[in-house]
């Protein structure tokens, strides 16, 4: 018998911003829409996926520096062609 129940793990997970996935969620939401850093992190953080507009900003510019995503300016984040295509791989390798 588990010691504890899976979504027990996962409301603590995603209430302490532990929960895997922020660089995918990133790439996901961003293959939706372009966003502002604000929004974008809001959404995250009330996700689970990150706990402060900052962590989300790291991320975000980790991915450009890795050419996923780019900026639009004057303040929105979009998904590059590399990004999309690694979106398009990744949710093929996942069933999606």
């Amino acid at each position: 018998m588990p010691a504890w129940h899976w979504n027990t793990i996962e409301s603590w997970a995603r209430a302490t911003g532990r929960l895997p996935g922020l660089r995918e969620e990133i790439v996901v939401l961003l293959g939706r829409t372009s966003s502002s850093t604000s929004p974008l992190a809001a959404q995250l953080i009330a996700a689970g996926y990150a706990k402060s507009v900052g962590q989300v900003w790291q991320v975000l510019n980790d991915l450009m520096d890795e050419g996923l995503v780019g900026r639009h300016m004057p303040e929105d984040w979009l998904i590059t062609e590399m990004g999309r295509g690694r979106l398009i791989d990744s949710q093929e390798g996942h069933g999606g």
